[in-house]
């Protein structure tokens, strides 16, 4: 297993006994934790729900809305970028659900412990391997930014940034593969649900005090009523 970093949280709602033991006794190494609950009604009622988690590994149980209903909640706060991982009946509602939240893998139940576990430890070693890449990233007009330092870097020169920039370069970042909608926005740096006007324009204001920082107009975006996106330079 590739040297860990930081913390990766996984999360296994799921009552299979054998898979967790199966799960606990490949991934008990220092800076992995897993948490478990057999249902959605005692993870509602226990989880913080602010509390990143690198992997969801969720069972749909009966086929019902109760775990995309769970997941979508989950992703609203602190898991948009979180890797699903679904285990389910194989019904076509289920692979549709699975679909929308972008679903990394589904195993289809009865699933085979081992088979779980391998792709679970392939994940994490995913994982570390990509945050062992990320401590900095290029970003246009010869722009850097450093998630070690939390700030802007060009010619030597550090620009720092206040905790809600620091939380909305790294959406970005993160998710550079897309366009970051003010509603994922919103979650990322005011880990709220409702966008209110002035949440609004306090995002608006963040891109605009970035390019001022950076006298760039390229590193940053905008999409119209939409939100931003930024290019990572190879």
């Amino acid at each position: 297993m590739k040297k860990l970093k930081s913390r990766i949280n996984v999360l296994f709602i799921d009552n299979n006994d054998e898979a967790l033991d199966v799960l606990n006794n490949l991934l008990s190494k220092d800076g992995i934790e897993i948490t478990n609950f057999r249902n959605y009604e005692t993870a509602l009622n226990k989880i913080d729900l602010k509390k990143h988690f690198d992997i969801v590994i969720a069972n749909t149980f009966d086929s019902s809305t109760g775990w995309i209903n769970f997941i979508k909640l989950l992703k609203a706060y602190s898991n948009s970028d979180s890797i699903s991982i679904i285990l389910g009946s194989g019904s076509m509602q289920d692979l549709l659900y699975a679909t929308e939240i972008e679903a990394k893998k589904y195993f289809t139940t009865p699933y085979e412990s081992s088979r779980l576990a391998d792709y679970v430890q392939g994940t994490i070693d995913f994982i570390v391997s990509t945050n062992n890449q990320q401590d900095s990233v290029n970003l246009a007009d010869g722009w850097i930014y450093s998630f070690n330092k939390k700030s802007l870097i060009k010619d030597d020169e550090a620009i720092q940034l206040t905790n809600n920039e620091i939380s909305f370069m790294e959406a970005l970042i993160k998710n550079n593969n897309k366009i970051v909608t003010y509603d994922e926005l919103k979650v990322y740096i005011y880990k709220t649900k409702n966008l209110k006007s002035d949440k609004l324009h306090a995002i608006r204001t963040l891109a605009r005090n970035i390019r001022a920082k950076t006298d760039s107009k390229n590193i940053i975006n905008t999409l119209n009523r939409i939100g931003y996106k930024i290019k990572i330079i190879d």
